[in-house]
């Protein structure tokens, strides 16, 4: 009994609680009311800034809160600009993973020069004195232009490698070094080469460079036997895993993306059909665009012998000069680069993905194009009556030399 009154007692002691607190809400919401009619009869001037801030701060503790936002703002900004750069760096790493072989050199085809000795299948030599080793860090890209323009070809008639060229991306150093191959260096045939004028396909023992482009039935196709070829007979087996091949066509749409070209140029080249050309002379300083530059790069006095040598200074000179000029462009304008990969998209050919570009392109912007260390190969250029063109053997001895200096590294 005790404990049930206790219970009553307090279940009226929490009614009358209740009833107390829903009396003084009723009386509060009725002076709240009497003062909002009040206010209404007679309405308070707005609060002025200083007295918002005021009661915004106390409201937050005493702290300004513009400058509480601001500082959650610019926390943002940095956690974003963190992902970002953690992002891009993650990029560019994988870019140059992939570019590195996963499991190695493949050494299975290295060669070694006659005067050279080597116990371990060319991964170590010595040569004139001096002992190298192979260097796995530097990845060799084949760069190459080709003539035929955007149709589709035939087998054997997939037009011509105008220029080639061997870029060294050293991944430790970030070094470049390039080597500039003769277009008419010889090598062995791979597949038939059908000259269009004269209805005759050909399988020679060997053939010129330039030629091999012509075998492949697409430019993926041709771009690998070039590269192949390249490794095998001109630079003694070094692997050539990676390929890019451009439309010379587009470097006159890449050299109005720059602006111009500007440079003095080395020999004179001669006007053809269009009254728009303008003189070029050798030793004159002069700004390329469009067509002008496709001149530059392309024309051939074909009535003299080594003329294709010629025009490879001509293309080595205005390569170094145009990526100078979208380098310098790309860094007071990063949205540029956009132009230039469109550009390029619509003339070249490559297995280079995203990632790989974007490391390569870092390493450009970082070391530039006047650092870049050009060697073109020498030999002897030859014409003979085994081959209705040109020919060109390079000279063994210093381009063994030249791949040592270039993919290897001197230890004694």
């Amino acid at each position: 009994m005790g404990q049930m009154s206790k219970k009553k007692s307090k279940s009226r002691s929490t009614s009358k609680s209740v009833a107390q607190i829903k009396s003084q809400a009723a009386a509060q919401a009725k002076a709240e009311g009497s003062a909002s009619i009040a206010s209404q009869g007679n309405p308070k001037p707005p609060k002025t800034p200083k007295q918002t801030a005021a009661s915004a701060q106390r409201k937050s503790g005493g702290k300004p809160v513009a400058k509480k936002r601001v500082a959650i703002i610019a926390g943002v900004v940095v956690v974003v600009i963190a992902a970002v750069a953690i992002g891009v760096f993650a990029f560019m790493n994988t870019g140059k993973s992939n570019l590195l072989r996963p499991g190695g050199y493949d050494t299975s085809h290295l060669k070694v020069h006659e005067g050279a000795e080597s116990s371990d299948g060319g991964r170590t030599v010595t040569y004139n004195g001096a002992t190298y080793k192979l260097n796995e860090s530097v990845v060799p890209i084949c760069i190459m232009g080709q003539d035929k323009g955007l149709h589709k070809p035939d087998e054997g008639t997939n037009g011509q490698s105008d220029a080639v060229m061997v870029i060294a991306v050293n991944t430790e150093t970030n070094d470049i070094k390039g080597i500039a191959v003769p277009r008419d260096s010889m090598v062995h045939s791979q597949k038939k080469f059908r000259d269009i004028y004269k209805d005759t396909s050909y399988k020679t023992d060997k053939m010129q460079l330039c030629l091999t482009y012509a075998c492949g039935s697409s430019d993926e196709e041709s771009s690998k036997l070039v590269a192949s070829s390249v490794s095998s007979d001109i630079l003694f087996g070094i692997p050539i895993d990676f390929y890019y091949t451009i439309d010379t066509n587009g470097l006159g749409e890449l050299a109005d993306l720059a602006d111009g070209v500007t440079l003095e140029a080395l020999y004179t080249v001669p006007k053809t059909f269009f009254s728009s050309d303008m003189p070029i002379n050798a030793g004159e300083t002069v700004t390329l665009r469009g067509n002008d530059a496709l001149r530059y790069v392309q024309y051939r006095d074909t009535s003299r012998y080594q003329t294709a040598l010629e025009r490879l200074e001509r293309q080595q000179q205005f390569v170094k000069a145009l990526g100078k000029k979208l380098l310098e462009q790309v860094k007071g304008n990063p949205s540029k680069v956009v132009d230039i990969v469109n550009t390029l998209g619509q003339y070249s050919t490559t297995n280079l993905g995203a990632a790989e570009f974007g490391y390569l392109a870092s390493v450009a912007a970082n070391t530039g194009t006047d650092t870049v260390d050009l060697t073109r190969l020498q030999g002897e250029a030859v014409h003979n009556s085994d081959n209705p063109w040109e020919q060109f053997f390079v000279d063994e001895g210093s381009t063994y030399q030249t791949v040592l200096d270039t993919f290897y590294t001197k230890v004694s």
